[in-house]
């Protein structure tokens, strides 16, 4: 029993340190990564701004990048940064990225779309990354907004349904924008819908979006979205305006019956 004993703290102190330099080597990373961002003019904080290693400053995760809270040295602001992990892409698909987020910085502000204020490549750890500088939505996303616990008990008065209106007259205005500029968002749901820190919605992450072509008033891949309608889903049909607007209307049943689609659905 004693043997026993000694060997289980044994065992206990060694994944201790173990534990110890896994987060030594976290650190060591994230310091790294610090550096790298200084000589672009950001630094990760934490919510209350203060200069933090890169998990605290983390905000989300979307299929191919990470979010970060970053302030700017040069005027002191937030701002979120996206990083984009270029690993294992071919050139013509980085550069269709870099073309998309120019675009992406050329919309006009003021129509309920995150504003995007830089873009830059940078290698970390022999790891190649695009990097986006946008606009830091406060008050979380709207699945958030949902999920939580205010929203959950609070009743579909008046009040509530003059916030949903309001929430989906934005939306509207975004796509009435991006729709009159070529540009179908194609991944809405809550967790794309961000809101200011005074409950504005802003419309974010574009990685699946795609500019129209002149020629063409449908797009050219398939749909996959959970949001898309069954039966373009079902059938393979390609993807429209109207499809943006489809998914808008299961945001809209979020919204009123509380509960997202993914909880619906069991994923």
């Amino acid at each position: 029993d004693k043997q026993m004993k000694e060997k289980d703290e044994q065992m206990k102190e060694k994944d201790g340190r173990i534990a110890e330099l896994t987060h030594e080597l976290a650190a060591e990373k994230s310091k790294t990564t610090q550096f790298v961002l200084r000589q672009h003019g950001v630094i990760f904080v934490d919510k209350h701004g203060n200069e933090c290693l890169k998990d605290e400053a983390y905000l989300g995760k979307g299929v191919s990048a990470s979010t970060y809270r970053v302030k700017s040295l040069d005027d002191g602001q937030l701002y979120a940064l996206k990083m984009v992990s270029l690993e294992g892409l071919v050139q013509s698909t980085v550069d269709e990225m870099l073309r998309e987020a120019d675009f992406l910085f050329n919309l006009e502000a003021g129509h309920h779309i995150i504003r995007y204020f830089a873009r830059f490549q940078m290698t970390i750890d022999s790891n190649n990354y695009l990097a986006i500088k946008m606009e830091y939505a406060q008050g979380g996303s709207l699945a958030a907004k949902i999920k939580s616990d205010a929203y959950q008990a609070g009743a579909f008065d008046e009040a509530r349904e003059a916030q949903v209106l309001a929430w989906l007259e934005q939306i509207a205005d975004a796509f009435h924008y991006l729709h009159g500029n070529g540009k179908l968002h194609r991944d809405i749901h809550p967790g794309n819908i961000l809101l200011t820190a005074d409950g504005k919605v802003r419309l974010a992450d574009f990685g699946l979006s795609k500019e129209l072509s002149a020629s063409a008033s449908k797009m050219s891949t398939v749909m996959a979205s959970q949001y898309a309608s069954k039966e373009k889903a079902m059938n393979g049909l390609k993807y429209d305006g109207r499809d943006d607007c489809w998914g808008l209307g299961i945001v809209l049943s979020e919204l009123v019956t509380k509960t997202l689609l993914s909880q619906r659905i069991g994923k």
